[in-house]
C-alpha cells in the first residue's frame, strides 16, 4: 500500500507539470510512476488506482461514464470486468 501512495504521488507530481494531459496518457507514457507490478494488477485494481489517482469519487466516475455508482463500485471489487464497462470508465478518466 505503501508503494501505492508513492506512485500515486509521484503521478500526481507529473500532472502539475503535464498540464492538459489526461491521467491515463501520463500514466502509459511515464510507467515508472506505476507500480511496478501494475501490469498484472487485476483491472478492478486499475480502475480503483487510477480513478484515486484522478480525485474522482466513484459517484464522479459513474457520471462521467454514464452509470450509476453501484456499478463502479462492483467493478473495483472485480464483479464487472466487461470490455464495454471498461472502455467506458478507462475513457472517462
Amino acid at each position: 500500500m505503501e508503494q501505492d501512495r508513492q506512485a500515486l504521488a509521484r503521478i500526481k507530481e507529473d500532472l502539475a507539470h503535464e498540464g492538459d494531459g489526461s491521467l491515463l496518457d501520463v500514466v502509459l507514457e511515464h510507467g515508472r510512476n506505476t507500480p511496478k507490478d501494475w501490469a498484472r494488477w487485476p483491472l478492478s485494481r486499475q480502475v480503483w488506482f487510477l480513478r484515486v489517482s484522478n480525485e474522482l469519487t466513484q459517484a464522479e466516475l459513474a457520471r462521467r461514464a454514464g452509470m450509476v455508482q453501484s456499478h463502479v463500485a462492483k467493478v473495483e471489487r472485480g464483479r464487472d470486468v466487461r470490455l464495454g464497462t471498461m472502455r467506458k470508465l478507462f475513457g472517462s478518466m
